[in-house]
């Protein structure tokens, strides 16, 4: 009697259902930094890779819309008018020494009328062009870096024989200039 294969009748047994073979991308070899991939046609060449949206892992660039864009421009226009509104005001309000570009050769106007050894605050002094109807001094000379006992000094400014006036500019306890000065006629 021969031995049979008591499992050949019967009909196969039922396997799972296989999910369909979805294809793999290609592997991108891993470069180094820096590293361009070869140029098409196999010459290398040497530089940045290719600039394409398709990079592997690179999501292409969304544009800006117009709005935004002009949104942009208005904060733009904007900082610029507050920076340049800021510098106007500490130039010509919170710099209140209206004197300070004065050298030999400058006009003055708006000085108070002084006896000999009197001293009054000259608030309102002013540079003029020295062809201005209220120019009323012309600045003989200028010394820098002078302390009040040195402004206040009878000898101040003799090196400027024609100098009658000394408009003096220095902060309390510290340093600033003299202007040496004559007057106009007339």
């Amino acid at each position: 009697m021969s031995e049979q294969n008591p499992s050949a009748d019967l009909p196969p047994a039922p396997q799972a259902p296989q999910p369909p073979q979805v294809p793999q991308p290609p592997q991108v070899p891993q470069q180094s930094f820096g590293a361009a991939p070869p140029a098409p046609g196999g010459s290398e060449s040497f530089g940045s890779a290719p600039q394409s949206a398709e990079t592997v892992g690179e999501a292409p660039a969304k544009k800006k819309g117009g709005v935004g864009k002009i949104i942009g421009v208005i904060v733009a226009v904007v900082v610029a008018v507050c920076v340049g509104g800021g510098f106007f005001l500490v130039r010509n309000f919170l710099d209140a020494d209206a004197t300070k570009e004065a050298t030999a050769g400058s006009c003055i106007a708006n000085l108070p009328a002084v006896a000999e050894g009197e001293d009054k605050q000259a608030n309102d002094a002013t540079v003029v062009d020295c062809t201005d109807a209220t120019a009323a001094y012309k600045v003989e000379g200028r010394l820098e870096g002078k302390t009040e006992a040195e402004a206040k000094s009878d000898t101040i400014c003799a090196a400027y024989p024609t100098a009658q006036f000394v408009y003096r500019a220095i902060p309390a306890g510290g340093t600033g200039y003299v202007l040496c000065l004559s007057q106009i006629t007339k």
